[in-house]
């Protein structure tokens, strides 16, 4: 597939990597539990662009996260591996999508990482880079958000994000957001540098009870099958999620082809 990315929406698109945000903002499980749950992408329209199914499990002690991104028909076409290396805002991951064979990741352990990228019509970029204590790595945000949780204010704090088709980390600032539902907290992630003035920010809503994502808006990882940025709202209905998953699903996840179509 031809790769129509620009300059402008690769940085849209990977900015909030979330996958970046949005695809793990929960915390991280005990050793002995695996949960499951499911996000539903939707397009300003109101229209299902996609779902992802997030598996929460131990891997040899380590707590990893298995994400399968699937069209509205159901078939997947993408999948994201997440292991913890040191803090937990700091993991590894790989993201691998079918549709181009678009892949990104970071790799190795302590402060001294690999990040790489590749698109389909080119060869696997690597760099190297140092992980400190301010920094962010996909998944990692949310463990980050709850780490943080009673300093996160109006001022904002400040941390730097990992962009893995830029090779490096850039400044992010969180806000906490007036609300006025109940048991519920509001942030506004914003872009503390000249991406402020292109990047759109990323919106979240959360539950105060056990600190869960409730809503993410924004730019995600996912993009439209043109390559273009698709931003979305991504809702995580508390009836779509159990502990009582089985390793079964993670090993039959990771074994399906990602040839969907969708987009």
């Amino acid at each position: 597939m031809t790769d129509h990315r620009n300059e402008r929406a690769n940085v849209w698109v990977k900015l909030t990597a979330g996958s970046v945000l949005a695809l793990a903002l929960s915390s991280w499980l005990p050793a002995s539990a695996l949960e499951r749950y499911v996000g539903r992408a939707l397009t300003g329209e109101g229209r299902l662009a996609y779902t992802e199914t997030h598996w929460r499990y131990d891997r040899n002690g380590r707590p990893a996260r298995l994400v399968l991104y699937r069209c509205p028909s159901g078939d997947a076409f993408a999948r994201k591996d997440v292991l913890a290396v040191d803090a937990p805002w700091t993991p590894n991951f790989e993201f691998v999508d079918g549709r181009d064979g678009y892949r990104e990741g970071v790799r190795g352990d302590g402060a001294n990482r690999e990040v790489f990228w590749q698109t389909s019509s080119a060869e696997t970029r690597v760099r190297m880079l140092t992980v400190s204590d301010s920094s962010i790595i996909d998944a990692g945000f949310d463990e980050w958000v709850r780490h943080r949780w009673s300093t996160l204010s109006n001022a904002g704090v400040q941390a730097q994000f990992l962009i893995p088709s830029r090779g490096k980390f850039l400044s992010v600032r969180m806000h906490r957001q007036p609300s006025s539902e109940v048991d519920t907290v509001k942030f506004r992630l914003g872009w503390d540098s000249w991406l402020s003035g292109i990047a759109p920010s990323v919106n979240l809503t959360y539950s105060t009870p056990g600190q869960r994502l409730r809503v993410f808006e924004g730019i995600g990882t996912i993009r439209t099958a043109s390559g273009e940025p698709w931003p979305v709202r991504i809702e995580f209905p508390a009836s779509a999620r159990t502990q009582n998953a089985v390793s079964a699903e993670i090993d039959a996840a990771r074994a399906l082809p990602l040839d969907g179509k969708c987009g």
